[in-house]
């Protein structure tokens, strides 16, 4: 599976537009936290990432993708803790993204789904 175009888009930064390219660690997690800030209100399991995870975050604050990714209060992290369950973990962290990574994340999705498409075309059933 080749992502031709996930890597690298043009995004725009404040005033300026500007290439940013992303690895594939910060393309899936990119992915997975946009998804936590549109279905969880933010909010972000650790449980489901690793120090590469963390590496990315880093580095994508530093792209201008990511304004927030911080450590939740233990009295949150306390009161979720009585809803967790074996399927649905306990959140530690939230993330506010940018419109810039919300734009990056778009173009990730699109890409992803492109790459997966049939190879023939088929036609919908009337």
């Amino acid at each position: 599976m080749k992502l031709k175009n996930a890597s690298r888009s043009l995004i725009q930064t404040g005033d300026d537009m500007k290439e940013i390219k992303l690895t594939k660690i910060e393309r899936t997690t990119l992915l997975y936290l946009e998804s936590c800030a549109v279905d969880k209100c933010g909010r972000v399991e650790s449980r489901r990432m690793n120090e590469d995870d963390y590496e990315a975050i880093t580095n994508m604050k530093t792209l201008g993708l990511i304004e927030a990714f911080q450590r939740m209060p233990f009295s949150e992290v306390e009161r979720f803790s009585k809803m967790a369950s074996v399927n649905v973990g306990l959140p530690t962290h939230y993330v506010i993204l940018s419109v810039a990574g919300f734009a990056m994340a778009a173009r990730c999705r699109y890409d992803r789904a492109m790459a997966h498409k049939p190879s023939s075309t088929v036609e919908a059933k009337k």
